[in-house]
Parts: structure tokens; sequence; C-alpha cells
């Protein structure tokens, strides 16, 4: 039983993955909740509006919030890590297990760019390297232009959508 769900993950993760586009409905309520379904909009990343206020009710900006996750991640905080990342797709405990096992620490890392076009969501362009250690596999490292991350308000407060890469 446990292959077989393992198996049916798997297969789900591919082909969320393999998917040619990202696309959002036509309107977007002015929030989310924390429990739903969080994608950037077809048009991304969007143009900045700098009318458009960048803090969020703690005072926070969206680079400051992807700033605050690399720190977590590298200090090994996994609680905080998690609790900035929106819409989870696993329990705290997968995620903390998951990533004591990776080991992942970024390096390098430079935000770029920032994008607020409207309330939500917010588009953080960056450049790292992030090495996973214990697996042995190559550092990844991502020069300019860089990689845009999604930043949603969720109940007021910036976070990092999960599996931010867009």
């Amino acid at each position: 039983m446990r292959t077989t769900i393992v198996v049916v993950l798997l297969a789900c993760v591919l082909l969320a993955g393999c998917a040619d586009r990202i696309t959002a409905p036509d309107s977007a309520p002015p929030t989310r909740a924390e429990d739903e379904a969080v994608v950037p909009p077809p048009e991304w990343p969007p143009a900045d509006d700098a009318t458009v206020a960048r803090e969020d009710v703690a005072g926070q900006t969206p680079e400051q919030v992807v700033l605050a996750l690399i720190d977590a991640i590298n200090a090994h905080d996994w609680q905080t890590a998690y609790s900035l990342y929106t819409n989870q797709t696993v329990d705290y405990e997968t995620y903390r297990d998951e990533w004591t096992l990776e080991d992942q620490v970024y390096s390098d890392f430079q935000v770029r760019e920032t994008r607020v076009a409207s309330e939500q969501p917010a588009a953080v362009r960056v450049t790292y390297i992030v090495d996973v250690e214990p697996l042995g596999e190559d550092p990844v490292k991502v020069d300019e232009p860089g990689q845009w991350w999604a930043v949603w308000k969720v109940d007021g407060l910036w976070k990092v959508q999960w599996m931010p890469v867009q």
C-alpha cells in the first residue's frame, strides 16, 4: 500500500512539473485563505506599480520575506521556514524531515528586483547558488537573468509560494 501511495504521489509531481503553463482564474479575490490554491497569473511576472503598498500588516516587504525564508533555511530553522510558505502541500513533520535530509544551503543569494502590480501577487527576481550536501549533487547556480519567485499576501502577510520558482 505504501509503495502505491508513493508511486501515485510521484506521478502527480511529475505531471505537475511537466505542465506547459500555469494559469489562474480570470479574477482573483483581494486576499486568500491559507488553504486556497495559489498560482501566478498568465502575465508573469507582472509589471510593477509603484503606487501599490509594498508592506504587509507586519511591515514586511516581499523581498524581506524571501530573504527571511532563505535565512531560516540556512539556519535549519524549519518551523520559521515552513511558516513563511503559503499553501503548504505537506505537513510540517514531512517538510522538516525532507529538508533535514537534503540540507540545502543557499549562498550568494541576491534579490535583483521586486514587482508588485496589485495587492498580490508580488514577483521577486533572485539569483543564488544552492548546495545539497548529503546527496552529493553538484551545486545549482542561478545567474542573471535569475528566477522569479511568487510571493502572495495571505491574511495580510506576505508569504512565499510553495515551490516558488516560476
